[in-house]
């Protein structure tokens, strides 16, 4: 009876973990072969130059760059000091009443040393301080009112130098076969001249 009862579990066992790996496979989006830079993948950036809420601008570009190389099967994919593509979807500056600012960036993407665009889904999102309270302190009624008008949230500021990790969310296909790699992603060189004297 109970050895009967640890085959059945056995073969539970065996089914989900069959399962499971088949529904992988199934749902796999790189072609068998290709390299791909796997899923949880960290790229570690940094800010050039500081942004404010203040100041900035929706759709404005932020400065990134990449701070170490990326190397799959000892090809280099991603070369250190790469500018990250980046930009600001939502922003809104302090403003009076206690009201903080906002700023939230979106990264987009990579490009690796052949030229091809690696999709990155990041966003990074910060809320300036409410002085609501501050506000609300003041005397009620007319007076809060008009003291509302000199109280003001403070914006957000990212500093240059601010570094943050970027996951990758899924397996990315480097559209190259894994063999071919080394052939194939390596930086394009720049036109040159040769001039040979008659």
């Amino acid at each position: 009876m109970i050895k009967k009862f640890f085959i059945i579990i056995w073969i539970a066992l065996f089914l989900v973990n069959f399962e499971t790996k088949a529904s992988a496979f199934e749902h796999s989006t790189i072609p068998v072969g290709n390299a791909f830079i796997p899923k949880g993948t960290i790229l570690k950036v940094e800010l050039t130059r500081g942004i404010s809420s203040k100041y900035a601008k929706i759709g404005d570009k932020v400065p990134l760059r990449l701070l170490e190389n990326l190397i799959i099967n000892g090809v280099v994919i991603l070369e250190s000091g790469t500018d990250v593509k980046c930009e600001i979807i939502k922003r809104q500056k302090a403003a009076l009443f206690g009201r903080g600012g906002k700023l939230e960036i979106s990264v987009i993407s990579i490009k690796a040393v052949n030229g091809l665009e690696i999709p990155l889904q990041y966003t990074q999102k910060n809320y300036g301080k409410d002085e609501v309270a501050a506000t609300m302190a003041l005397l009620p009624t007319i007076a809060t009112i008009i003291g509302g008008v000199f109280v003001t949230g403070s914006n957000v500021f990212y500093k240059p130098g601010l570094r943050f990790e970027i996951k990758m969310p899924e397996d990315i296909d480097l559209k190259v076969p894994a063999d071919k790699l080394r052939e194939i992603m390596v930086k394009k060189e720049s036109a040159s001249i040769t001039i040979s004297r008659q």
